[in-house]
């Protein structure tokens, strides 16, 4: 009923604002805020300050905590200087080196019971290093399944190879002193600091007598038969790199003490890397 009786001076004062007296007034008030300010006059109700939109996206469902743990992942990934490709093509040689990130320390003689031998503790681990003609670290999973580490047994002055036994006469026998998984293939692991690396592991090498003696790596490339120029040359593996441990000691076995496991083998195990779990030792 207010409306119907309004003044022509009303319809006036409206028509100077169609005019262009509009921006004089401040922003247009859009129909949905209209409604609002409607709806709060009718229901008695102080209008209430509208928030001020932002390009910022809304805040995600999931908890701090999870978003913190995906924070620490996306800077793990940016602190990593490794790259990771299915297939790198370059024209220029690839450097290899080996690394032993874990060295054997002890184990015990296991004679002439093969099938119950101890293996070495802790099992020796070595990191395949790769690196490109630019020396960026590179980790190129085309190449991994034609990589394998081999392992053969040197005196405890690394100056000799020791990998059969001898008798008394000073012949070399038929029977190996190491005994085992002697060549392992390439596995991608975290380390304990959480960057991503190549690695091969041997965790079930036993030696035949006591003694002192050291560990070779040898990195071989198998020949790809996808190659024909490698069927016709007959091609076999080449020796990329060589690494060599720490001497170790070969007990008797009623003197021999397992160690306890190491920080990274444990850290290996949880990763789903196969190596033998001993059991903790009881005092």
């Amino acid at each position: 009923m207010l409306l119907e009786t309004a003044s022509p001076d009303v319809h006036a004062s409206s028509g100077v604002l169609r005019a262009g007296a509009r921006q004089s007034l401040g922003p247009m008030i859009s129909p949905k805020d209209r409604n609002k300010l409607s709806i709060n006059f009718l229901s008695d109700e102080p209008p209430r300050a509208e928030t001020i939109t932002s390009s910022r996206r809304p805040s995600s469902p999931l908890s701090h905590r999870a978003r913190g743990v995906n924070r620490l992942a996306s800077l793990l990934e940016r602190s990593e200087d490794v790259q990771v490709a299915s297939e790198i093509s370059s024209d220029q040689p690839r450097t290899y080196r080996l690394e032993i990130v874990q060295h054997p320390d002890r184990t015990a003689e296991f004679a002439n019971s093969a099938l119950t031998r101890l293996p070495l503790a802790p099992p020796l681990i070595a990191q395949l290093v790769m690196r490109d003609p630019s020396g960026r670290t590179v980790i190129d999973e085309s190449e991994l399944p034609f990589l394998v580490a081999q392992l053969s047994l040197l005196s405890g002055d690394g100056s000799s190879s020791m990998d059969y036994s001898t008798d008394s006469r000073g012949q070399v026998s038929r029977e190996r002193l190491l005994y085992g998984n002697l060549v392992s293939s390439p596995h991608l692991l975290r380390n304990l600091q959480g960057r991503r690396g190549v690695y091969f592991i041997f965790p079930d090498v036993g030696v035949r007598q006591r003694g002192r003696f050291q560990l070779k790596v040898a990195l071989m490339r198998l020949p790809r038969f996808d190659d024909p120029e490698a069927l016709v040359r007959g091609a076999s593996g080449t020796v990329l790199a060589e690494a060599r441990s720490l001497p170790f000691d070969v007990y008797p076995l009623r003197d021999y003490v397992a160690p306890a496991q190491t920080p990274l083998t444990q850290y290996f195990l949880q990763q789903g890397a196969r190596m033998i779990a001993s059991p903790p030792r009881s005092l």
